[in-house]
C-alpha cells in the first residue's frame, strides 16, 4: 500500500505540473495512473472549495489584506516571480507585473535535477521545487488570493487520507487536524547561568527548533504521512491533516505517549508537547453543515490548551517514582557549568573541544554550545531517520526521537555525496533561505537521489561578532534586547477568515506567509539595518528575539514594524508589539531578557485614545507605532541635533527630567498631582529661554512650557494623539536624547 500511496503523492503533484508546462513531467517510472485521477479532482475541490484549472499565469492577490474583514476585496497584488527573501516579494498595489521574471523552464530545469528512483524522494523534492517556483502564482481566477503551491500541497494531503480513510472501510469524517504546542520555551532558553549565556544561547533557541521538528517528523513517520501533510511546523507548534481511521488515532497516541515519555527523560517538566486531534468533515470544507472551519480551529486550539492543564498525566500514572521521589545528591558531585543542574549517578561530563575550558556540562548543554558554533559555518542541514556513521560531525537526536540532524558545509557535503545519495529518501538535505538569500536549494553537479528541501533560519548569516563587539562604537556603550510578536495571532488564526471563505488552503497560506517574514525574510532587514551589530537568537512563527547595539535594536524593531505593516497591506487587523531592555554589555543577559519581556507586556498593556497594544516599550514606556512613536523620535532627533551643534544647553535635558520626577504623576490618569510642576517648570524655562539667543531654540523652549502646562495635545509644535502627559513625552524624549548624545 506505501507503494501506491506514494505513487498517489506523486501523480497529485504531477497533475498541477503538467497543467503548467507545454511538455508533461512524468515520474521516474513514466507510469501514468489515470484511476488516481477522481481522486485529485476531489481533493482539489476540498481545498480550495471548487475545481480549479491551472493553464496559464495568473496574477495572485494577497490574502493577508482582506483578514479580519466580510467584504474581500482585491487592492493588494503579489509580483509574479519565484520565491526570494527580499521586498521584491511584497504585495503591491500595481498588477503590471514582468511575466518574464517567472521563466518556466526554471521550473522544468530545476524537476531535471532530480535523478531518483524511489517515488517518495522525488515527490517531496518536487513539492519543495513547486515552492520555489509556483508560491506567487495565483491557484485560480475563481481564488486569486490562494497560491498554487499552497492548493498544489493541500490537495496532495487531502489526496493521502482520502485514499487511506476509503480502503479502512471507516465511516464518517474521513480527516483529522492534529494541533501540537511546545510549553516551557521561554524559561528553558533562559535557565542559563549567565556567564555562558551569550555562548549557549543560539544553540539552545536553535536545539528546541529540532526539537519540535523531530516532533513532526516522527509523527508523520509514525503515520506514514508526508511533508504535504504539514499545514504549519514553526515556533514550537505545528498542525497536521491525518486520515481519520482507527489505526492512524491509536499509532498517533502511541506516538503521543512515546513522544511525553522521552520529553519527561531528556527535560523533566521543563518543556512539555501537547498534542491532540479534532475530526474535519467534508461539508466543512465545502461550508456545508453547522461545523465552519473556524470553529474546527478554535476547537483544536482549546483541546491543545487542554492538554497543557493536565501535561504529563499519561506519563505520571505509569512513572510515580520519576516525580516523587528525591533524585538530587548534593554534596561534591559536579554541577553543569550553564545550568547549575546536578550530575546523576554514573553521569560523566560531556567532551568536545568547543567547549574546552567552558567547566564540566551535561551533553545536552554542551551540544547545543556546539551546535550555537557549527550554525555559523553550515551550508547544509541534513536530516536522517538513522544515525550516518561515515559522517564526521556531530550528531544531534533530540529526545531520541529517532531523527539525526547534520550541521555541514559545502566541502562536507561533496566528500559525502555519493554515500548520502545511496540513502535515497532516508536522508533530506535541507538548505538554510537558499543560496544568498535567493531560497535556490537544488544540488546541481550529479542530481538527486535524495530528498532536498528549503527551510527559512533567522540569524545564520553572523560574523560570531561577541555583544561586547557589537556595541563597542567609543561612546555610551549599552545592549538592546529587543523581543516582538504580532498581536492577538491566536484569534487571527481563529477568525480572521471569513467562514464564507476558510479553507485548508487558506490557513496553510497564512501560516506560510508569517513564516516567510519572521524566519527568512527577517535576514534581509538584518542585513540592510544592522548586519554586523545585531544577532538573531530567535525569529520564527511570529516572534523573535534579537540582541545588538541598543540604537540599532531600536532601528530594527522599527524596521521590523514598518515593513511587516506593509507586508500586511495596512490592513488594521495586523499590529506588531516589542519591548526593549537596554543594558551594559557586561549585563547579564539571561536577567535582560526578562528585562525585555517585561517591556513587551509593558507594550502589549499600552492603551492609547482607545487603541490597545501595536506598541514598543524601552526605558520603562510603551508608545502607540501609530499615534506616539514617531512623534516623539521626531523631538528626539531634534534635541539631538541642537545638542551636536551646540545650540541646546545640556541642562534644559535635566530641567525637564527633573521636573518630570518629581510631578507625582497619577498611574492612572497621567494627571499631575505635585502642583508647584506647573510654575516651577515654567520659571525655570523662563529663564532659560531669555539666556538663549537662537531663535530655533527659544521656540523649542516655549513649546515645552506651553505644551507641558496646557496639555494642548502637540509635542514641539506637531499634533499628538496620546493618553501621557506632555510632560511624560517630553521627558522621555529628553531621556532618549541624551542616550543618544551620549554616543557621538
Amino acid at each position: 500500500m506505501d507503494n501506491i500511496k506514494n505513487e498517489l503523492y506523486l501523480q497529485s503533484l504531477l497533475h498541477f505540473v503538467n497543467k503548467l508546462c507545454d511538455k508533461p513531467v512524468e515520474s521516474s517510472s513514466g507510469e501514468e495512473v489515470n484511476e488516481f485521477e477522481r481522486y485529485i479532482q476531489e481533493a482539489s475541490q476540498l481545498a480550495s472549495g471548487l475545481l480549479y484549472d491551472v493553464d496559464n499565469y495568473r496574477c495572485k492577490t494577497s490574502l493577508l489584506q482582506n483578514i479580519g474583514k466580510s467584504d474581500w476585496k482585491s487592492n493588494y497584488f503579489i509580483p509574479l516571480k519565484k520565491l526570494g527573501l527580499d521586498k521584491t516579494c511584497f504585495p503591491t498595489t500595481s498588477t503590471d507585473n514582468d511575466r518574464e521574471i517567472f521563466v518556466l523552464k526554471d521550473l522544468v530545469n530545476d524537476i531535471g535535477y532530480i535523478k531518483s528512483d524511489d517515488t517518495l524522494s522525488f515527490a517531496e523534492t518536487l513539492l519543495n521545487i513547486l515552492f520555489r517556483h509556483t508560491v506567487n502564482i495565483a491557484a485560480s481566477e475563481g481564488a486569486p488570493d490562494i497560491s498554487l503551491y499552497d492548493h498544489i500541497k493541500t490537495t496532495a494531503a487531502i489526496v493521502n487520507c482520502l485514499y487511506e480513510h476509503l480502503l479502512s472501510g471507516e465511516e464518517g469524517a474521513p480527516f483529522i487536524i492534529i494541533g501540537g504546542d511546545m510549553s516551557g520555551i521561554q524559561g528553558y532558553i533562559y535557565d542559563i547561568i549567565s556567564k555562558y549565556a551569550g555562548k549557549n544561547l543560539k544553540g539552545r533557541s536553535f536545539y528546541l527548533r529540532l526539537l519540535s521538528d523531530a516532533v513532526v517528523r516522527f509523527i508523520i513517520q509514525q503515520l506514514d504521512l508526508t511533508r504535504a501533510n504539514i499545514i504549519y511546523n514553526s515556533g514550537g507548534s505545528f498542525y497536521l491533516l491525518a486520515p481519520n481511521t482507527k489505526v492512524v488515532i491509536e499509532k498517533l497516541n502511541k506516538a503521543t505517549e512515546t513522544i511525553e515519555h522521552n520529553f519527561f527523560k531528556e527535560h523533566g517538566v521543563k518543556l512539555f508537547m501537547a498534542i491532540d486531534y479534532v475530526e474535519l468533515t467534508k461539508e466543512t470544507l465545502l461550508h456545508q453543515g453547522n461545523q465552519t472551519l473556524g470553529q474546527t480551529w478554535h476547537k483544536i486550539f482549546e483541546r491543545r490548551d487542554k492538554k497543557k492543564q493536565s501535561r504529563m498525566a499519561t506519563y505520571l500514572q505509569s512513572h510515580y517514582d520519576d516525580f516523587f521521589l528525591p533524585i538530587l545528591r548534593g554534596g561534591n558531585v559536579w554541577r553543569d557549568a550553564t545550568t547549575g543542574e546536578e550530575s546523576l549517578i554514573g553521569e560523566k561530563p560531556y567532551q568536545h573541544p568547543a567547549i574546552k575550558g567552558l567547566g564540566n556540562m551535561k551533553e545536552i548543554n554542551g551540544k547545543q554550545i556546539v551546535l550555537g558554533k557549527l550554525l555559523r559555518d553550515t551550508d547544509v542541514m541534513v536530516v536522517s531517520d538513522r544515525p550516518l556513521n561515515f559522517v564526521q560531525s556531530e550528531d544531534f537526536s533530540p529526545a531520541d526521537m529517532g531523527i539525526h540532524y547534520y550541521f555541514l558545509t559545502n566541502k562536507e557535503i561533496e566528500t559525502y555525496y555519493d554515500l548520502l545519495q545511496e540513502l535515497a529518501s532516508h536522508v533530506e538535505l535541507v538548505t538554510f533561505n537558499g543560496r544568498g538569500l535567493n531560497c535556490d536549494f537544488m544540488f546541481k553537479r550529479k542530481g538527486n537521489r535524495n530528498i532536498c528541501s528549503l527551510e527559512f533560519y533567522g540569524g545564520n548569516d553572523w560574523n560570531g561578532n561577541t555583544f561586547e563587539d557589537m556595541c563597542d562604537n567609543n561612546g555610551f556603550e549599552r545592549l538592546g534586547v529587543l523581543r516582538m510578536d504580532v498581536d492577538n495571532l491566536g484569534s487571527i488564526f481563529q477568525q480572521g477568515i471569513d467562514n464564507r471563505k476558510a479553507t485548508l488552503s487558506r490557513y496553510a497560506e497564512l501560516s506560510r506567509t508569517f513564516d516567510w517574514f519572521f524566519s527568512g525574510y527577517i535576514n534581509y532587514i538584518q542585513k540592510e539595518t544592522a548586519k554586523d551589530k545585531t544577532v538573531i537568537i530567535y525569529s520564527g512563527g511570529d516572534d523573535l528575539f534579537i540582541v545588538g547595539d541598543w540604537k540599532e535594536t531600536i532601528n530594527m524593531a522599527k524596521r521590523i514594524r514598518n515593513d511587516f505593516r506593509q507586508f500586511t497591506c495596512n490592513n488594521p487587523a495586523f499590529s506588531i508589539s516589542g519591548g526593549i531592555a537596554i543594558v551594559s554589555d557586561k549585563f547579564p543577559i539571561m536577567k535582560a531578557a526578562i528585562e525585555s519581556a517585561d517591556e513587551e507586556d509593558n507594550a502589549k498593556s499600552h492603551q492609547c485614545k482607545g487603541q490597545s497594544k501595536n506598541s514598543i516599550s524601552f526605558m520603562g514606556m510603551a508608545l502607540n507605532w501609530d499615534c506616539e512613536f514617531r512623534q516623539v523620535e521626531m523631538l528626539k532627533d531634534t534635541l539631538v541635533n541642537m545638542l551636536y551643534r551646540n545650540e541646546l544647553n545640556k541642562s534644559f535635558i535635566s530641567k525637564v527630567m527633573s521636573h518630570w520626577m518629581n510631578a507625582d504623576f497619577n498611574e492612572n490618569t497621567h494627571n499631575i498631582q505635585n502642583m508647584k510642576t506647573y510654575w516651577m517648570l515654567t520659571y525655570d524655562l523662563g529663564r532659560m529661554k531669555e539666556r538663549t539667543k537662537n531663535e530655533e531654540v527659544k521656540s523649542l523652549i516655549s513649546n515645552c512650557a506651553w505644551e507641558c502646562c496646557s496639555n494642548a495635545g502637540t509635542l514641539n509644535g506637531n499634533q499628538i494623539k496620546s493618553d501621557y502627559h506632555a510632560l511624560e513625552l517630553w521627558a522621555f524624549a529628553s531621556r532618549w536624547a541624551e542616550l543618544e548624545y551620549r554616543t557621538i
